[in-house]
């Protein structure tokens, strides 16, 4: 019951984006990820706290226009990002994965700032998001789950580079393909725990 429900928030949210219906969008997006959650069986406390976080975002992006609640929303992305990646370092690392997940980090951020395409409020998110990203990419291991998460944290940061090249009016990214990438993202993120 949890899958189907969670596919159907997220087809009608989808649905919302290609038929630019506006009302449909705010009444599915703060749906899909507490659906998610709920689908995937995520239910230790700090999962329940990401998913709250993600959630509390995804509300504010709906006003996004307004930069206080796109601020807010960052923020609250942020929040989860930092928990997300506590959860995946609890599940142990590898200092040579951790070595290499950093230095990919720094080298995709360094691009981003030397092309242009990111300022310091960007980098400051992009800085976030590797806390999450990091840790997953670091705990991997050879083994479904741990190649689920690492997809999941890749996915997030093909979404979030979108936000932020649309953001720095560098390049302008369908929603469509921001919210396919993200709620992939989570999907896999959550197959990895």
């Amino acid at each position: 019951m949890g899958i189907f429900l969670s596919a159907l928030v997220c087809a009608l949210h989808l649905y919302s984006l290609a038929s630019d219906s506006l009302i449909l969008r705010r009444i599915t997006k703060p749906f899909i990820i507490p659906s998610l959650f709920y689908a995937m069986g995520a239910s230790s406390p700090i999962l329940i706290a990401v998913a709250f976080f993600y959630t509390v975002g995804d509300v504010f992006m709906l006003f996004a226009e307004k930069s206080i609640f796109l601020t807010a929303g960052a923020l609250c992305f942020a929040c989860g990002h930092l928990l997300y990646g506590s959860y995946f370092l609890s599940m142990g690392f590898s200092p040579i994965g951790m070595a290499l997940a950093l230095l990919c980090h720094v080298v995709f951020i360094t691009l981003m700032v030397r092309s242009g395409r990111a300022g310091v409020k960007e980098v400051i998110y992009l800085l976030l998001l590797g806390m999450m990203t990091v840790p997953v990419f670091a705990s991997f291991r050879p083994e479904p789950k741990a190649l689920a998460a690492s997809v999941g944290a890749a996915l997030f940061i093909v979404s979030d580079s979108m936000i932020v090249l649309g953001q720095t009016g560098v390049r302008s990214c369908s929603d469509m393909a921001v919210m396919t990438t993200y709620i992939a993202a989570n999907f896999f993120l959550l197959l990895g725990i």
